[in-house]
């Protein structure tokens, strides 16, 4: 396993960026961009190689060219105009980013917000029914997943938005009801700067991996049913 320490300039970057959130600044200071997000990529191409290992045929054909968000905001449906994000983060998905599978998700962001976990979040009708059906009869194994005593003390509690009443078609009272409802699912945990700073990341973020596998896995096993 490589180890890969983060970069020292990162957050100081990515905190320039905020406080200087344009195009002329970031213009003016390309070549540090360049070298972060190089790095980063470096760390993304050190994440993949052990997922490989771990899952070769979810991950074998993975480049972290389709793991990378862009730095570039999408500001068409947002008020704040500000062009570029504030972190630098990737997901690990079987076909990518624009997988409609659960994802694993990094995101390396200063005070405090760095995150990692993983979710499948808002899946188109089709797929959603799809989980819903799978989930009535394996709910045991979805609550005995996210009840595990090591899931549970690192992860938050599985969040997600749910409906408001029982979808069309399903039975009311059912045990599973609460999980029926849902429309998205996600975990994680955020990590502080010096936690990321001081730890060997490709292998920490491969630790977390390792807690939450078997609940990815669940729900792909649902969007695939």
């Amino acid at each position: 396993m490589k180890k890969i320490q983060i970069s020292d300039a990162l957050f100081p970057f990515l905190r320039a960026v905020k406080e200087n959130n344009n195009t002329k600044w970031l213009h003016l200071h390309d070549d540090l961009y360049r070298e972060e997000r190089k790095l980063f990529t470096d760390f993304v191409d050190a994440i993949l190689d052990e997922l490989k290992k771990l899952n070769p045929e979810l991950f074998g054909e993975l480049e972290a060219k389709k793991c990378l968000f862009r730095f570039n905001r999408d500001v068409r449906f947002w008020h704040d105009k500000s062009p570029y994000k504030t972190n630098f983060s990737a997901v690990f998905a079987l076909e990518g980013k624009k997988s409609p599978y659960a994802k694993f998700y990094v995101s390396l962001e200063p005070d405090g917000k760095s995150f990692i976990g993983g979710w499948l979040y808002y899946p188109d009708a089709s797929v959603l029914k799809k989980i819903r059906n799978f989930m009535l009869s394996h709910r045991k194994t979805y609550q005995n997943i996210i009840s595990q005593p090591d899931f549970l003390k690192i992860f938050w509690s599985v969040q997600g938005e749910s409906t408001k009443t029982m979808p069309r078609g399903f039975d009311k009272s059912h045990p599973a009801e609460k999980i029926i409802r849902m429309k998205a699912w996600y975990v994680g945990v955020n990590l502080s700067d010096k936690e990321v700073m001081n730890w060997d990341m490709v292998k920490k973020t491969i630790e977390f991996y390792k807690k939450i596998q078997t609940f990815l896995e669940l729900l792909n096993k649902a969007v695939e049913s």
